[in-house]
């Protein structure tokens, strides 16, 4: 039997989930359902045609939240929500 996860552990997990979802999912944002390939012929490196990333998005842009938070609160506010998490 597994233990529970608790409060942390989940976060970290959404956070991890953010970021890969976000990296698998970018090549084919933007593209009708008739031209995404198959489940079985989606794996790590996307098909012809297909591009890895958006020019001028840098990877992870889940940061942004801590951002906002910089922006809106100050700089220790930003620092304290990532050590939280």
């Amino acid at each position: 039997m597994t233990a529970i996860p608790n409060r942390r552990s989940r976060l970290r997990g959404g956070l991890l989930g953010l970021l890969i979802g976000d990296a698998l999912g970018v090549p084919y944002e933007f593209h009708d359902a008739a031209s995404i390939p198959p489940p079985a012929a989606i794996d790590m490196a996307p098909p012809p045609g297909f591009a890895r990333t958006h020019d001028g998005v840098p990877y992870g842009e889940q940061a942004l939240p801590a951002r906002w938070v910089a922006t809106l609160r100050g700089k220790d506010q930003a620092e304290g929500w990532l050590a939280r998490w």
